[in-house]
């Protein structure tokens, strides 16, 4: 079973096709690319995925199970982590206390917040950089991966 499935999903702006028929399923534990040119409609697939967007026609499961116009909070409780296009980290604190913020929010329930960013940090390959600022290292990936997702969608 695959862990991400899209099927014939559409996504229409007065009229303007952003994204048409697309299909395509993504196996647990791969690395998939979507590409292509500005304006191609990647960061809206991934806000459809994600459920910022409505889609205008097609279905999109997680796991098995139907996530199509499911709210983003309940998305991102299943284990879908989304890391924006444009990301601000806390550039005056070390990459340590950004991903220990971002442990702080997310994923409801209880969860030792020092651990959490201890796995984040370790699941990037980062503790040599750990104390230094934010500045220097750009950590989206550990901020989706201090949620223990499942899937990761990094936008660019």
């Amino acid at each position: 079973m695959s862990i991400l499935a899209v099927e014939h999903l559409s996504k229409n702006f007065r009229g303007l096709a952003a994204i048409a028929d697309v299909s395509f399923a993504i196996e647990a534990g791969s690395i998939t690319s979507i590409i292509g040119p500005n304006g191609a409609g990647k960061s809206t697939l991934f806000n459809l995925v994600t459920g910022y967007l409505e889609p205008s026609a097609g279905e999109i499961a997680f796991q098995g199970k139907r996530i199509t116009g499911m709210a983003t909070n309940r998305i991102a409780e299943l284990g879908v982590a989304r890391a924006f296009q444009i990301a601000r980290p806390f550039r005056e604190l070390s990459v340590y206390e950004n991903v220990r913020i971002g442990a702080l929010f997310g994923k409801a329930g209880p969860r030792d917040v020092v651990a959490t960013t201890q796995r984040g940090i370790e699941l990037a390959a980062i503790a040599p950089l750990a104390e230094q600022p934010a500045s220097a290292l750009f950590n989206v990936v550990c901020r989706a991966l201090r949620l223990k997702s499942r899937a990761v969608l990094l936008d660019e």
